[in-house]
């Protein structure tokens, strides 16, 4: 079904010096795209190997063709996944992270690196939770225990650390990924920040307590 007659000049000048090369002894192996049945394009897979006599010259050569239109169409819409893939997570408004279940990260994006002031190779060595507030790290890290070790789902608010004498208020969720056997190995989650909300919430707090203790006050005094 491949037409080599009929195809561009160029596919067939390549084919030539192959077959020159192989005629000379070395094998010869590339992909190539042809038109085959229907006038459509196909991708084969071609090798030329020499076949020797016993002065080791070259008397005939074995032409192997296979037809991997399939496979490349399979490679090229993995590689668009991929690409895809990697730039929503560049544009998502959340961090995200890929963790094994003592929490370092097989990936993560750039906005993860940003939220927790840590770079990629650290949070692959040490993990995301080396990222939490000292005061929160011992609560976090026994919660984050308890869930992998059941396969849960983790969602809970804490504080990130991105820089000395600076807290970050983030809500990370992370749901277990299971492999091909369905065992559990790892978590895919998100971190969202959050500060700006809980900060609004701490004084919403705190002016209700002031309130409180003024109506308090003047219930006294009544």
């Amino acid at each position: 079904d491949a037409r080599w007659r009929t195809s561009a000049p160029e596919t067939q000048q390549v084919l030539k010096v192959a077959i020159a090369q192989a005629s000379q002894g070395q094998p010869v192996r590339y992909a190539v795209d042809i038109l085959g049945a229907q006038d459509q394009t196909i991708t084969i897979d071609l090798s030329l190997r020499p076949m020797l006599d016993e002065n080791r010259q070259v008397v005939l050569l074995i032409l192997e063709g296979r037809d991997i239109t399939d496979l490349k169409n399979a490679h090229l819409a993995l590689l668009y996944s991929e690409e895809r893939y990697a730039h929503l997570a560049a544009v998502a408004p959340v961090g995200i992270f890929h963790a094994d279940l003592e929490g370092r990260c097989f990936y993560v994006n750039d906005l993860m690196c940003q939220l927790t002031g840590l770079t990629d190779s650290v949070l692959s060595k040490s993990g995301w939770l080396h990222a939490v507030h000292p005061m929160d790290c011992p609560q976090v890290v026994n919660i984050w225990r308890n869930v992998v070790q059941s396969k849960q789902p983790f969602a809970l608010s804490l504080r990130f650390q991105p820089e000395a004498n600076e807290s970050l208020w983030v809500l990370v969720h992370a749901i277990p990924e299971p492999d091909s056997n369905g065992n559990i190995n790892s978590y895919i989650g998100t971190v969202t920040n959050i500060h700006q909300r809980k900060q609004t919430e701490l004084e919403l707090a705190q002016l209700n307590q002031a309130l409180f203790q003024e109506k308090e006050l003047a219930q006294v005094t009544l």
